[in-house]
């Protein structure tokens, strides 16, 4: 049915799609032939009835069979005409997004129109009749080549699409969990194969090539092997498994290790797309943390950071909106005032606060000093209390007049 919709744009103009509705969502079982009839040769009425009927169907919205038209809950009201358009519209919406007929990765938001676009090629040729449909009721518009989702169905559509989005999210990450684990097991078995086939080693030396990685994931690396078949020094080789172009993410512990043995550490990178191919040989890489690290032939990119505090959260509060931030000074010879001339006070936590900020302004100095100084120090050049009634995060203002907080910062900072 999708398959032969695809030969369609559009089924009507609003009036063509809200007859054919009126005939069909009547809480009855309809002829179709009878729909068909009542729909044909009305002024101002333009509607393919063919197309209109796979489309509902298509939706989920009526049941063909033969002759007869079954609908659903969905009943028609001329006097609730626009309950039932959003309702119409709600119902092509979820098919779009959750049959995947619009690539959800291609939505963008625009910040200057605040509005969600999406690219005429994210819509699947299919769904042409479904698109058109949502244009001529006002749940999209045209713009260029893009279709903008209206503001009055924006949370609507903000809901059906997180919907999606975490059921496939948590879909796909599980089945790339799995292929990844799947990846790096036979990764490592293959190099087992390869380390143990590399030296005509022993039998007392080949007992002793491991995958530490079975039991110990946190040694740093996956299987301990030797040198040559001659020597006991160890080989401590961390296999990294990639599929398409050459990559590989490196841990911390990994980078630690490597950086602790030096030459001893390898790191063995697979393609998993040659590991079956006979005589394919892993790119080996010894001391990795100079080889990789300081060497221009590699790019190492961080694609994320572990952000710890150095101080105690408790020693500061930042109020029920999270975003606050203080008067913004720096002391450079002068006292600069970037931002404004107001500081926030704490009832409860006001000399923590304001110990924080100065903290923050001169560094070392006087990280020695008590609360309780800190706060009276520039306490004293507050003035003219505001006390607002603001209950989200009981906050009270206090003005500062410049030429004291100047006063201030530089006896302080000198």
């Amino acid at each position: 049915m999708r398959a032969e919709l695809r030969r369609y744009s559009s089924i009507g103009n609003e009036p063509g799609i809200l007859l054919l509705c009126e005939k069909i969502f009547t809480g009855n079982v309809e002829d179709v032939s009878s729909i068909k009839t009542a729909c044909s040769f009305i002024n101002g009425v333009e509607i393919n009835v063919k197309c209109g009927l796979m489309a509902l169907e298509d939706l989920h919205l009526i049941q063909l069979k033969g002759n007869e038209c079954k609908t659903t809950e969905l009943v028609y009201n001329k006097n609730r005409k626009n309950k039932f358009i959003i309702e119409l519209c709600t119902n092509c919406l979820k098919v779009l997004v959750n049959e995947d007929l619009i690539d959800r990765d291609q939505i963008k938001y625009d910040e200057g129109t605040d509005l969600f676009y999406i690219p005429r090629f994210a819509f699947k040729i299919e769904c042409s009749v479904y698109r058109n449909m949502l244009i001529t009721f006002g749940a999209m518009g045209a713009k260029g080549s893009q279709f903008v989702v209206s503001s009055n169905y924006e949370p609507l559509f903000t809901n059906i699409v997180n919907a999606k989005r975490k059921t496939t999210s948590q879909e796909e990450l599980l089945k790339q969990l799995e292929h990844e684990r799947i990846m790096g097991e036979e990764g490592e078995q293959f190099v087992l194969s390869y380390e143990r086939n590399r030296c005509p080693f022993p039998l007392s030396k080949l007992n002793k090539i491991k995958q530490i990685s079975l039991v110990d994931v946190s040694a740093g690396y996956d299987i301990i092997s030797f040198e040559n078949e001659i020597s006991n020094d160890r080989r401590y080789i961390e296999v990294k498994t990639f599929e398409g172009k050459p990559h590989f993410n490196w841990s911390a512990n990994e980078i630690n290790s490597s950086k602790l043995r030096q030459d001893s550490y390898y790191i063995y990178l697979v393609d998993y797309s040659k590991i079956k191919t006979p005589g394919y040989q892993p790119y080996i890489i010894q001391n990795p943390y100079e080889e990789v690290k300081d060497n221009d032939k590699w790019k190492m990119t961080p694609s994320s950071y572990l952000v710890e505090p150095t101080f105690d959260l408790k020693d500061v509060h930042i109020g029920a909106n999270n975003n606050f931030k203080l008067l913004d000074v720096r002391y450079d010879g002068d006292v600069k005032v970037l931002v404004n001339n107001w500081i926030t006070l704490y009832p409860t936590s006001e000399p923590i606060k304001l110990m924080s900020e100065c903290q923050r302004l001169f560094g070392e100095k006087y990280h020695g000093m008590r609360n309780k100084e800190w706060f009276e120090v520039v306490q004293r050049y507050v003035k003219e209390l505001v006390y607002e009634d603001r209950p989200e995060d009981e906050t009270i203002k206090g003005k500062v007049k410049l030429e004291n907080l100047k006063q201030l910062l530089v006896a302080n900072a000198c």
